[in-house]
């Protein structure tokens, strides 16, 4: 019998309020959950939402979890890449386009891969002194595409500049947002 705050009601308890939501929706399903005891409310609560789930047709084989090809990801993990190397500095308006998917053997694909600044100076800040941050960047991408396509990987990576991008039609197209 916790106490409950309320701003419409004064409830006094956790009971007090399961009955009110009970007599106001009796076909409804309660599910309780308290983040200060990290009780398994939530999931609970998810498991009940995925049961009143209606099953729908199957668009996809059983073993295919995805309909995007392997250079969306690829674009997908260095851009997370640039979030984690640069953090507070990373340039928000960076788009990132894979030039050249190659798999070269089983066990080696060679990806090139530009890295697309809205301004000079961004570039600059991508780069950093005598190019080391985007070798780090380049470092933890490849680390993380190797993991994912579970071969070697050599990945180039290069920075260019495409003036004020996120406000051009046409660049918004040529990197799929449109």
């Amino acid at each position: 019998n916790k106490r409950v705050s309320s701003p419409s009601t004064s409830i006094k308890s956790v009971k007090e309020a399961i009955e009110i939501w009970q007599s106001r929706l009796p076909a409804a399903e309660i599910v309780t959950m308290s983040v200060l005891q990290n009780e398994t409310g939530v999931a609970k609560l998810l498991d009940r939402l995925v049961y009143h789930l209606p099953k729908g047709p199957k668009y996809f084989p059983d073993d295919e979890i995805t309909n995007r090809d392997e250079r969306f990801f690829t674009a997908e993990i260095i851009r997370e890449s640039l979030f984690v190397c640069y953090q507070d500095e990373i340039p928000y308006s960076c788009e990132v386009s894979i030039e050249s998917f190659k798999d070269k053997s089983p066990t080696l694909s060679v990806i090139e891969a530009v890295i697309w600044a809205s301004k000079d100076t961004q570039k600059a800040i991508l780069i950093g002194k005598n190019g080391n941050k985007l070798k780090e960047l380049g470092t933890a991408a490849r680390g993380k595409l190797e993991e994912f396509l579970n071969r070697r990987v050599f990945l180039s990576l290069r920075v260019k500049v495409d003036s004020d991008w996120r406000q051009n039609d046409e660049s918004l197209k040529r990197y799929g947002y449109i």
